[in-house]
């Protein structure tokens, strides 16, 4: 009797241990809450509706795993919130026309682009420094520091802004212009969706070393761009149509490992767009960070992407909270 009971004491602990585990793993494969910040406070972001779009937020890159720097286009200014207090810890006012931001921890300078120049402030807010630089009719996508290096992308090509410290001049500038997007590891990345195929190949260039991969697009697919990458997986969105309205695109989150050359798993993003903001994921610290624009906040979520490597069969979940459409042309959906 006493074997018995042992027994069953034991199986109870080997249950509840299991179960345990597989809560603790769905908890953590679900993107997280970190911040919500509401529209036109005192502690909030400003925000204005106009026929084309919602103004708000342009832009934002991690500090560190602490603290995040929104760029508000619609009062010009740089705020910085501490993602443990949930408060803003400081702002600084920016140029108008400035569209993309992007942080150098070493020197603790953000780092802003505008039509024409790289303007540099340190965190107090003091202009450090202007950078030059003529790209015409080159749509900028992103600025990237890496180590001591600034560069810009835009189209189909990425150009050094800073090298090894010191600033080039526009000439300089133009002549680094290499074809490809730069990752935020340095890899570089090339891609080219093939619609009627229902494939996109990418080309990764990494250590002088370049790999490439032929990656099977969803349905109703109209094409894939990669995001980062991360520790061999590569994080792509991909953007696809429902039923026969083609003009209704949802995007996907897609993880890609380049040593299994498969798909470890996908989720559709919440469809919801308060404000035009120009980047949607910042990769810091081994986590991926999505900030969406509801009509109400801007909600930074966060998904420990250490779980890709833990987790047999890893999936991605949204807070329910999220489960509705709205769009700032249209609305709710």
């Amino acid at each position: 009797m006493n074997i018995r009971k042992t027994n069953l004491i034991i199986i109870k602990i080997i249950v509840i241990i299991c179960l345990s585990v597989i809560f603790k793993d769905t908890d953590a494969q679900g993107f997280k809450e970190v911040i919500k910040i509401p529209w036109n406070t005192e502690e909030g972001i400003s925000s204005e509706k106009f026929p084309e779009a919602n103004t708000g937020i342009s832009d934002f890159v991690l500090v560190d795993s602490t603290r995040i720097a929104i760029l508000c286009n619609s009062d010009n200014m740089v705020k910085i919130y501490d993602l443990k207090t949930k408060k803003k810890t400081s702002e600084f006012k920016c140029e108008f026309d400035d569209t993309f931001i992007t942080y150098d921890s070493g020197n603790q300078i953000f780092y802003l682009s505008s039509l024409d120049k790289v303007i540099a402030y340190k965190q107090t807010g003091s202009l450090q420094r202007t950078i030059q630089f003529d790209y015409p009719n080159i749509l900028i996508t992103g600025l990237i520091f890496i180590e001591n290096d600034l560069f810009i992308n835009g189209g189909q090509n990425y150009y050094t802004i800073i090298q090894g410290g010191y600033v080039l001049s526009e000439l300089l500038q133009n002549k680094t212009r290499t074809y490809g997007q730069i990752l935020t590891n340095g890899t570089i990345v090339k891609y080219s969706n093939k619609l009627k195929d229902g494939t996109v190949t990418i080309s990764l260039l990494k250590d002088n070393t370049t790999s490439e991969y032929i990656i099977l697009t969803g349905e109703n697919s109209h094409g894939m761009v990669p995001v980062d990458i991360w520790d061999n997986i590569l994080i792509l969105k991909e953007y696809f149509h429902k039923g026969e309205q083609y003009s209704n695109i949802y995007n996907r989150l897609v993880f890609y490992s380049t040593d299994y050359k498969k798909i470890i798993t996908q989720k559709e993003i919440p469809n919801i767009r308060y404000t035009s903001h120009r980047k949607d994921f910042n990769l810091c610290n081994n986590k991926l960070y999505n900030l969406i624009t509801t009509p109400q906040y801007a909600l930074l979520l966060m998904y420990d992407l250490q779980y890709l490597k833990t987790v047999e069969n890893p999936t991605i979940e949204y807070p329910s909270e999220l489960n509705y459409e709205y769009h700032y042309n249209i609305g709710y959906k």
